[in-house]
């Protein structure tokens, strides 16, 4: 095992085990791949409703939801990615937790929701057939999830949640809205008998990134512990005497060697080093 010690004992610095660096590779590169075909799903319909210069046989709850759907999205990822604020709330509350959001869910999330919005554009400009409008129901919908969103934003100014919480509850409206949103084009496809005017093959494609993207999360977990991304907080005990002018220390090693091989190389360790051991 290759130990590397660089820093004063008292800073705390997270450790990362894995299993099999192939397997990582392997899983970062489905993420890759299942981003761009998610990314590229989204241009069938795109091209599809400009070609016919119509939205007829396109249901406009669906691009409704999808557009509050990628907004709770984007807004959930860049808080998670971007804000030292959240991240520091969410390590605070599940100190054995890893937060798993990266640039590429980032970019998708905010490139779905520029997408959305150009067929909303589409929506508004291109022919529809008469009574093509958004249902009572999905405006209700939408209108429920956004005062729940602000009703969130007051509490947390009140500090009686945290703006984690906030973000949390996004999350769960994308959660929610996922799969009801398929079902006003269900309906649509139904009244009209076809699905002219709506891209199969952008379905498709969203389908193969979803299994690839749940393929990558199932790698990401075996990786890091039979399905548990944490399971423990490890104590790594250091001789303050002996590494006082060093700041901290990273390894990649398995838990099961990692006390036993600090014990034989240092001796008596009385000072604790918390770090998070990943498995």
């Amino acid at each position: 095992m290759n130990l590397t010690l660089e820093a004063p004992v008292k800073r705390v610095r997270r450790v990362a085990v894995i299993h099999d660096p192939i397997l990582n590779v392997i899983s970062d590169c489905s993420a890759g791949t299942y981003s761009i075909i998610w990314d590229i799903s989204f241009l069938p319909q795109v091209w599809l409703n400009w070609n016919r210069k119509s939205v007829v046989g396109f249901s406009l709850d669906n691009v409704t939801l999808n557009i509050l759907a990628y907004m709770c999205y984007s807004l959930f990822n860049v808080a998670f990615y971007a804000v030292p604020y959240i991240q520091n709330q969410f390590h605070a509350r599940y100190p054995r937790q890893v937060n798993h959001v990266r640039p590429n869910d980032v970019f998708f999330a905010t490139y779905a929701l520029f997408i959305e919005i150009v067929l909303g554009i589409q929506c508004l400009i291109y022919y529809r057939e008469p009574g093509q409008v958004v249902s009572k129901t999905c405006w209700i919908l939408v209108a429920g999830s956004l005062l729940s969103i602000a009703a969130a934003c007051v509490l947390a100014v009140e500090n009686v949640i945290w703006w984690l919480d906030v973000f949390y509850l996004m999350s769960y409206l994308k959660l929610g809205i996922t799969p009801l949103k398929y079902i006003p084009q269900l309906y649509v496809n139904y009244r009209h008998k076809s699905t002219a005017g709506f891209s199969m093959v952008g379905l498709l494609m969203d389908f193969t990134g979803g299994v690839l993207s749940l393929s990558q999360m199932f790698m990401l977990s075996a990786n890091n512990g039979k399905l548990q991304l944490i399971i423990s907080i490890g104590y790594a005990h250091v001789d303050a005497h002996a590494h006082k002018h060093m700041p901290s220390f990273s390894l990649i090693v398995h838990t099961s060697t990692l006390h036993s091989e600090l014990t034989r190389k240092h001796g008596h360790m009385p000072v604790k080093l918390p770090v998070q051991i990943l498995v």
